[in-house]
């Protein structure tokens, strides 16, 4: 035998009882009854928002009742309407332990374009809430009721200002209405969240919007008038607002609070999940919480969960979402700045291998890292701006990276700054634009 295969025997000897032990780990991970540690629930909104209240309310009736499972552990990761959070969840180990929980944002954000994914991309676990919307003005408005608003942009379009989150739930209220009178067109504005959409209905750059019930209630006495309750009765909360169908308007419109686990979780644990909810939902602290924000403590889940996605899928679908606003070409933008910086790279290069062999060493270290600046620039605004499968302009930046280093293999002090500023670069990639966290 010759001595290489005596020293790899000797090499397998030593691994086999380290192999046989990490198998063994498998095994009993696999084994191992689910939750096995907390399970981390994604908002996708900033904290003391009405969603992030809902999670914890939640969270808090799991911990008091000591509900079987694991505990919860609440994550806001907020931005781009909740879609960074969802994308979060979306790329998540589909094992059960992390979650998302986000209302009808994640049909909106789809059937507007904002997001390129929608309820296909999870498996969905429960449905624990529903919350009415109401169309509101201000109370110094010269708008009497719904039909009043509809005939004015019917007569002028856009003439009246619709405050949005655009690509959210708010934004397809205004667009039902719309589609509800012919001819009936709202300037759109970028607002934000509720209360954010308040102070711009009393700052008068906004003649309407839409609020739940309990965002009506806490802003009515600072000045909004709701014209007309979306819902096919009355609240008996606001018994003074007529619902629309009472003017003639037929539009309904809530927004229910949904569960989401990753693509692939198992249907055991996805039930599980569905178990404990529900025995929360059914606590008297969760119940009397749901009754002071004014949402109805609704459940669904299983085939009836998925038959009121495919209505909703449906209803969204049926409602343009036209154009939110007149934005400026991004994508073009971009494009051209990408060709900027690109010209910027390789007339740096040409200029680089031009210069002398005696300048310093300082000289010598600006340039390729300029390179690799313009180079990591180019690579994220193309992700960014395009459509185009992540491996192709991967590869393309991997293969000028490691020119870039082919290129430095005299210099002592580049080929180690480098491959640093590569790490922090791809680190700070898929932790922020692809949502993905590493370890």
């Amino acid at each position: 035998m010759s001595r290489r295969a005596s020293i790899r025997l000797v090499l397998a000897a030593l691994a086999a009882p380290t192999l046989a032990g990490l198998a063994a780990c498998d095994s009993d991970d696999a084994e191992r009854e689910f939750p096995s540690r907390p399970v981390r629930v994604i908002v996708p909104f900033a904290p003391g928002g009405s969603s992030d209240t809902l999670a914890r309310v939640f969270k808090k009736a799991i911990d008091d009742e000591e509900l079987p499972g694991a505990p919860l552990v609440i994550v806001n990761v907020g931005g781009a309407g909740g879609t960074i959070g969802s994308r979060r969840v979306m790329n998540a180990t589909p094992d059960g332990h992390t979650i998302l929980f986000l209302h009808q944002a994640i049909l909106t954000a789809k059937h507007s374009g904002k997001a390129l994914y929608g309820p296909e991309a999870f498996e969905p676990i429960a449905a624990t809430g529903e919350s009415r919307m109401v169309v509101a003005t201000s109370m110094t408005s010269e708008i009497r009721d719904l039909p009043d608003a509809l005939e004015r942009s019917r007569r002028k379009p856009e003439s009246l200002a619709f405050g949005a989150n655009l690509g959210a739930p708010s934004h397809f209220v205004a667009r039902q209405l719309e589609a509800s009178a012919e001819g009936a067109a709202f300037r759109y504005v970028q607002t934000g969240g509720g209360a954010k959409r308040f102070a711009a209905l009393q700052g008068g750059h906004i003649d309407l919007t839409a609020f739940s019930v309990d965002e009506l209630i806490r802003f009515r006495a600072a000045g909004v008038r709701a014209i007309a309750l979306l819902s096919a009765e009355r609240d008996p909360d606001l018994p003074d607002v007529p619902t629309a169908r009472e003017q003639n308007v037929d539009v309904i419109s809530s927004n229910l609070n949904f569960w989401w686990a990753p693509k692939g979780t198992s249907p055991d644990r996805v039930a599980i999940l569905a178990a404990v909810l529900r025995r929360a939902l059914e606590c008297e602290y969760v119940q009397s919480k749901l009754e002071e924000s004014h949402c109805e403590p609704v459940w669904l889940d299983g085939e009836e969960l998925t038959t009121r996605l495919d209505r909703l899928e449906a209803d969204f679908a049926s409602v343009p979402s036209g154009a939110a606003s007149d934005l400026p070409d991004l994508p073009s933008a971009l494009a051209i700045v990408t060709a900027a910086l690109l010209v910027l790279v390789l007339g740096q290069t040409v200029h680089r291998r031009a210069r002398s062999k005696a300048h310093s060493r300082k000289e010598r270290l600006f340039g390729p890292t300029l390179n690799f600046v313009g180079l990591v620039i180019a690579y994220l605004v193309v992700l960014a701006a395009f459509e185009i499968p992540f491996a192709v302009p991967t590869a393309i930046f991997v293969f000028g990276c490691v020119a870039l280093l082919r290129g430095l293999h005299r210099d002592r002090v580049a080929p180690i700054v480098v491959p640093i500023l590569f790490a922090i670069v791809i680190q700070l990639l898929f932790e922020t634009l692809l949502s993905i966290e590493l370890p």
